[in-house]
């Protein structure tokens, strides 16, 4: 609403609650949309004919999600750590995750951002 004094404003487009954006994105209701990877991926596994696909943009604004066990299963974290190791080594995360029919984003540095404010977001967006 805010970006450049409001250029954009009579282009919005607004959905309830209800609505699926991917879903209306496909009907033609609007051109574009940011969303979450995921959420794509799992609309495409529903949805084995969608023409929708990720453009490869992503937000410069990310969070790099791990896994979790348990201290007392050290050895299961030790060895998913190692066949993780071995698997990017390889190269081949990726195309497990295409088969999978997951987009595989690689972590790229800096691993840790600076701090999020506002300004950085409007600056990350361009605007």
């Amino acid at each position: 609403m805010s970006y450049r004094d409001g250029a954009l404003q009579n282009k919005l487009v607004s959905l309830g609650w209800r609505d699926d954006p991917l879903a209306q994105l496909e009907a033609g209701r609007f051109d574009a949309a940011l969303i979450e990877l995921n959420r794509l991926d799992a609309y495409r596994m529903r949805n084995a004919g969608t023409r929708l696909v990720a453009t490869g943009y992503h937000l410069p604004l990310r969070f790099n999600l791990g896994y979790a066990a348990l201290e007392s299963r050290r050895e299961l974290i030790e060895s998913v750590n190692a066949i993780l190791r071995e698997l990017q080594a390889q190269g081949r995360l990726s195309a497990i995750a295409r088969d999978a029919g997951l987009t595989h984003v690689p972590a790229r540095a800096p691993f840790v951002q600076p701090e999020i404010t506002m300004q950085s977001l409007r600056e990350a967006a361009g605007g």
